[in-house]
């Protein structure tokens, strides 16, 4: 049988919803862990036979990067929200307001350099597609 990364995501965060923080929180985590999995995977010699192995995981991390752009943005937009809820506060005594600002600077430097990031990322992709084995 071969391995469906789509079906192990769907299982965690169904792209149909229900959404719920929960979830939504695990996809997150999730994430973080597989990036720590493969940090671990790619100290072993065993991980890649051919450079074109390399070269699909840096291009599914390319894609995996060009997509937080859209999640940036849109974790901007619901802060957003937020900052209508007279409920909203700043633990330690700080503005709730001043802190959604920054926060939504801080995402905004992020999808910055995330664009950087998903550039350099792309530009190794084209260099690996050209490396190869004789053999492979």
């Amino acid at each position: 049988m071969e391995f469906d990364p789509d079906a192990v995501a769907h299982g965690v965060l169904p792209l149909d919803g229900p959404y719920d923080p929960d979830r939504v929180c695990a996809a997150a985590a999730v994430v973080a862990e597989l990036v720590r999995n493969l940090n671990h995977a790619t100290l072993h010699r065993s991980a890649f036979v051919y450079p074109s192995q390399v070269g699909q995981v840096v291009d599914s991390i390319r894609g995996a990067i060009g997509r937080l752009d859209q999640l940036f943005r849109q974790v901007g937009a619901r802060l957003g929200g937020f900052g209508a809820d007279p409920a909203l506060y700043a633990d330690r005594g700080g503005d709730g307001q001043v802190e959604l600002a920054r926060t939504r600077d801080a995402l905004s430097d992020a999808r910055a350099a995330a664009g950087g990031l998903e550039a350099a990322l792309a530009a190794a992709t084209v260099a690996l597609s050209r490396l190869g084995l004789r053999g492979e």
